[in-house]
């Protein structure tokens, strides 16, 4: 069961406000990154890489 819409949106904030503090600087961005997803009541943050 996904989460309520009101706390939806409240997670949405928290993780926007993680990610923008933890991502690697700009000039890196391209090699690694950060993300985050949402599935259910999971919330998974990813690193992303080039290959």
């Amino acid at each position: 069961m996904p989460f309520d819409p009101t706390k939806s949106v409240a997670i949405i904030e928290i993780m926007e406000d993680y990610i923008s503090r933890v991502r690697p600087e700009p000039e890196i961005r391209y090699q690694l990154d950060l993300g985050y997803e949402i599935v259910g009541q999971s919330v998974t943050v990813n690193e992303i890489s080039a290959a």
